[in-house]
């Protein structure tokens, strides 16, 4: 990476941490370690520690627990900090919030009259209801939580229906 980019990275980074440490939004002052530096495809993250500590090794440093990197845009001036649990996505999470997007898991069924008995028992709706979300290509789409939609497409494929998941990104709603 440009050493230039590298720099203005890291300047802005102790630009934030120097602000939260002076209006108190925290008691020790933290700085960025551009040893631990990734480009995503519309922001950075950057490692960080105690300021006074940057000169260690990283395994002797302090740890803070739920204290993850430090996402920077690179498409508007947004700097915030990740956490750190394993399920979150937090680039992804980064990446959609600076561009006004939001992201779901959509479950695309395709619609076979044949098994129109199991697609009512499985999305739990009677004869008309299940027509009404049939759309002109013939397919069901539905959208829930990837956990749920995982669990929906296990039971699909037991009956033989065809189906596949998809995340997606739509603009966020004002709600």
């Amino acid at each position: 990476m440009d050493k230039e980019i590298i720099d203005k990275l890291v300047k802005r980074v102790n630009q934030y941490f120097d602000h939260d440490y002076k209006t108190k939004k925290r008691s020790y002052e933290l700085c960025a370690d551009i040893n631990y530096l990734k480009e995503h495809k519309y922001s950075y993250s950057i490692e960080w520690c105690l300021k006074n500590e940057i000169n260690i090794t990283r395994s002797k440093r302090t740890l803070f627990a739920g204290g993850g990197p430090v996402m920077v845009s690179k498409i508007s001036d947004n700097i915030e900090m990740a956490g750190s649990a394993p399920t979150i996505d937090f680039v992804k999470e980064f990446e959609l919030k600076i561009r006004g997007l939001e992201g779901y898991w959509n479950l695309e069924i395709e619609f076979d009259k044949f098994k129109i008995s199991s697609l009512k028992s499985l999305l739990n709706v009677n004869t008309p209801n299940l027509l009404r979300i049939v759309d002109a290509n013939s397919k069901i789409n539905i959208e829930r939580k990837e956990y749920e939609l995982n669990a929906l497409q296990k039971d699909l494929n037991l009956a033989g229906i065809i189906s596949k998941i998809e995340f997606k990104e739509r603009e966020k709603s004002c709600s």
